[in-house]
């Protein structure tokens, strides 16, 4: 007989064995999808309050420079001393080159380098915070992206660097280039008077203005071997801060920042109707509120923290006696986070946040937001007035 042959079966897996190894794969898949989700969630809401700080210290930052230096006039002791020459008979009080005595405007009081408005409306005019004038010039202010309830804060101030100069501001000759103006308004000072003017040509290392009926325009700035305050010539900075609906729609709220442009399209030199316009900057996205205290003083150290909206802060004088600022943001995330809505009422001073309006406690910064799935923060400082302490 031949050699026995064996039939030899090849086993696969059972049904059991099948269903035990999809459970289990089932199981591994969901493990990875959860912990891939989770980091998902954790990596935006990380991103999300990364944004919402660096916003809110990129805002901080450029409000502190300006409020730091509101008032300033170069070595000169008050804006008092400083003939304003920019200002025409038609320009209304408070526009953004409102610094000095106004030669236009005698016996008016010298223009401040710090206002607010306390508690601001949408179609509420930012031009002025002690006079109420319509915008009569160049295009009108686009109001109503102002948040109902915010604050807002206005700075001027001669600064950076500066250039020597010497002359008259018809014609003055600017040591070094390129220089620190090419357009807009600038101030010359000595340290015992200035005087602000708007700048009608530049080149090289001659700067002019139109502006030469006004009396200042002849007041001579030099250097001698008797005299010791040099003449330096500095840009005017000038900006309004606002909170506003942001560029992502009406469920964004960002802060701005207003300046004005000037073009002499008529080239008379005169700020004619037309030739002055209003730019609104977008600074940072998800500032949802800002609310101000201004520290007033009758010395150098703050007395009381009092809103823009104080008897105590009604004219310029009591305006020019403001000694620090005392500056509060509400942030959010830009994207919606988290399964609630954040119900909260914050209060931008203390920090802290209530269930209810009525808790918070009252006068202080208490601001009741959107009722959005958000994340929010709340930043706080105090800076002090270089030009007043």
């Amino acid at each position: 007989m031949g050699p026995t042959s064996r039939t030899r079966f090849a086993r696969g897996l059972s049904l059991v064995e099948l269903m035990v190894a999809l459970v289990v794969g089932l199981l591994l898949t969901a493990g990875a999808i959860s912990v891939f989700l989770s980091n998902k969630s954790t990596h935006e809401v990380t991103s999300g309050l990364s944004r919402l700080q660096e916003n809110a210290r990129f805002a901080l930052e450029t409000m502190l420079r300006d409020l730091r230096m509101a008032g300033g006039v170069g070595c000169v002791d008050n804006v008092g001393s400083v003939s304003n020459i920019a200002m025409t008979a038609g320009d209304p009080r408070g526009v953004l080159w409102d610094l000095g005595v106004p030669e236009s405007l005698p016996g008016a009081e010298p223009g401040v380098g710090l206002e607010g408005l306390d508690n601001v409306q949408p179609g509420t005019s930012l031009w002025s915070a002690w006079a109420s004038p319509s915008v009569t010039k160049g295009s009108p202010e686009d109001t109503s992206r102002i948040i109902a309830g915010t604050d807002a804060v206005t700075v001027r101030y001669l600064g950076g660097l500066g250039q020597s100069a010497e002359g008259t501001v018809a014609s003055l000759s600017v040591e070094g280039t390129p220089l620190v103006v090419a357009e807009g308004y600038a101030g010359v000072v000595d340290c015992t008077a200035g005087v602000l003017f708007k700048v009608s040509q530049a080149s090289g290392t001659a700067v002019t203005t139109a502006s030469p009926k006004y009396a200042s325009a002849s007041r001579y700035f030099q250097t001698t071997a008797t005299n010791d305050f040099y003449p330096r010539l500095f840009p005017l900075h000038a900006a309004r801060y606002y909170v506003g609906v942001g560029s992502g729609g009406p469920g964004h709220r960002s802060l701005y920042r207003q300046t004005l442009r000037w073009e002499d399209r008529n080239g008379n030199g005169a700020h004619d109707p037309g030739e002055v316009f209003v730019v609104d900057d977008e600074l940072a996205s998800g500032v949802e509120d800002m609310q101000i205290l201004y520290g007033i003083a009758s010395g150098d150290a703050p007395e009381e923290y009092v809103g823009a909206g104080a008897q105590k802060l009604d004219t310029p004088e009591e305006w020019r006696s403001v000694v620090s600022v005392r500056l509060g943001l509400l942030l959010r995330t830009v994207d919606e986070q988290g399964a609630q809505p954040d119900t909260r009422v914050y209060d931008v001073f203390s920090g802290g946040s209530f269930a209810s309006l009525d808790k918070c406690a009252k006068g202080s910064g208490c601001v009741d937001p959107p009722d959005l799935r958000v994340r929010r923060r709340v930043f706080t400082t105090t800076v002090y007035l270089r030009n007043r302490t």
